[in-house]
């Protein structure tokens, strides 16, 4: 790890911190009910494959589709049926949350602006059994050819636009956005990823995009319709105070409070989740969760905006 890296978390959080970062983080995995005729039966099929096989696993308490199994598995499920039929789909719990923390309706129109590999999209048209009218966007050309895959093997229904986000049409509306943004990553960081990446340079870069997408997403998004933002960092530069900062001169948005969807997942005894109290972001106890990395889940933070008809 570089010292930017080591001091920054330190300056945010503490010492102790560093030691979550020296862990393996254990393979989880979703079902995509897209490609079983009811939850019931794909929830029956990969229970089956893995007692059969002799893999143990568990349920996170907030999710009975969701598995977690040990690493020196992954390969081994990888080489099935299930996972090369596009069954099942490895994703790790903390990128699955913000997708149940919202009561998605039918045949709304939802913009996932920084789509690719399509994780959280895909869930999203699982759960939805594919009622949903998705708009997938992605910019690189590589990323987009992973997500056009992704989509294809999952049986996604989807309309795909390889376009950078931030030159979307302002005269384009959606009900719903998910707004994964471009960031640090340091919350993803284990003990088999170096952090050398992470420099103040790229910390000034990606806040410019995070901004300029999260503009972009508030010109796009109808009058009561929402955009659930999130990143896999854990600096407030990238979460608290680019929310901050936006809320402050778009006075028509609000935030969603979160406390019932927090109590639910809190309940399962893996998570660890930061406690805005007796901190500066007090405000935002209810509002914002950010998960904190240890060897099940990826460091995470999300929100819910709600543009409020003015």
């Amino acid at each position: 790890m570089n010292d930017y890296f080591i001091e920054k978390i330190k300056s945010e959080y503490d010492e102790d911190f560093l030691n979550r970062f020296g862990v393996i983080r254990k393979s989880s995995f979703r079902i995509n009910f897209n490609a079983f005729n009811d939850a019931d039966e794909g929830m029956k099929k990969v229970n089956t494959y893995l007692i059969d096989n002799n893999i143990k696993y568990i349920n996170p308490s907030w999710s009975n589709f969701t598995y977690i199994i040990e690493n020196t598995y992954e390969n081994i499920i990888k080489e099935s049926l299930l996972y090369k039929e596009g069954k099942i789909y490895f994703q790790n719990l903390s990128t699955i949350i913000p997708i149940l923390s919202y009561d998605f309706k039918e045949n709304t129109n939802i913009l996932d602006m920084c789509s690719a590999p399509g994780g959280k999209a895909t869930l999203l048209s699982s759960i939805m059994k594919n009622k949903i009218n998705l708009t997938l966007v992605e910019f690189k050309k590589s990323r987009y050819e992973k997500l056009l895959y992704n989509i294809d093997l999952q049986k996604t229904k989807a309309l795909t636009i390889n376009q950078d986000a931030r030159n979307l049409d302002k005269f384009l509306k959606f009900d719903g956005i998910l707004l994964d943004a471009p960031c640090t990553g340091s919350g993803t960081i284990d003990k088999n990823i170096d952090a050398s990446y992470i420099t103040k340079e790229l910390l000034d870069k990606v806040n410019k995009t995070q901004k300029l997408l999260l503009d972009k997403a508030s010109e796009i998004v109808s009058n009561n319709g929402y955009i659930i933002y999130m990143t896999c960092s854990l600096y407030n530069d990238e979460n608290e105070e680019i929310i901050n900062e936006f809320l402050s001169s778009n006075k028509n948005f609000k935030l969603l409070d979160l406390s019932n969807f927090k109590e639910k997942i809190i309940k399962d005894k893996f998570i660890e989740l930061y406690n805005y109290e007796n901190t500066k972001y007090n405000e935002y106890k209810n509002l914002m969760i950010k998960i904190l990395p240890n060897e099940y889940y990826e460091g995470f933070f999300f929100c819910i905006l709600e543009k409020i008809k003015c």
